[in-house]
């Protein structure tokens, strides 16, 4: 657990959570703010691979080289109006670790009924469009059907003007 303190013109907070909870964040931003760009935060098992730790570095040096990495990826966030504004931030940073997983909790809940919503959603189009192509199916039956009986009508039509005007003819 972090113990983080950040510092921007707008916002002074400090807040004690998991890497994880910070990748939580992340996460819903991308969830909510989908056609918006949310700031890169690297897996905390990749930070060794992608050189933000060192593994000669003390666990000192390490989580406050994780600290700091965390406050830059915070502070990019806060620099957003958007993301500044949003419920999930203010949460994030205010609330206390209890309560604060009580929220995540609530969070996740609800986006395991929206997938499950969305699956129900899925299954129903998929019986709806079954059900248009079915429709479909009998129209378009229906059309080949008249549009048969007309071209015969035609062709009768046609060989009835030929035989009146061979009837005619010279």
């Amino acid at each position: 657990v972090f113990s983080y303190k950040i510092k921007t013109p707008l916002l002074e907070k400090e807040v004690q959570r998991t890497y994880a909870d910070f990748e939580w964040l992340r996460e819903q931003l991308v969830l909510k703010y989908t056609l918006r760009i949310v700031p890169f935060l690297i897996k905390e098992n990749n930070l060794l691979y992608m050189d933000v730790i060192d593994k000669n570095d003390s666990e000192e040096i390490m989580e406050a080289k994780k600290i700091k990495y965390l406050s830059n990826f915070m502070e990019k966030i806060i620099e957003r109006k958007i993301f500044r504004t949003s419920p999930i931030i203010y949460e994030f940073l205010d609330l206390d670790d209890e309560k604060f997983k009580k929220y995540k909790d609530k969070l996740n809940k609800n986006k395991y009924e929206l997938n499950v919503t969305l699956d129900n959603l899925r299954t129903n189009k998929d019986k709806i469009h079954c059900e248009i192509n079915q429709e479909y199916i009998k129209s378009a039956d229906i059309f080949n059907k008249r549009f048969n009986k007309l071209n015969e009508l035609y062709q009768k039509l046609e060989k009835s003007l030929v035989d009146i005007c061979g009837v005619f003819k010279l």
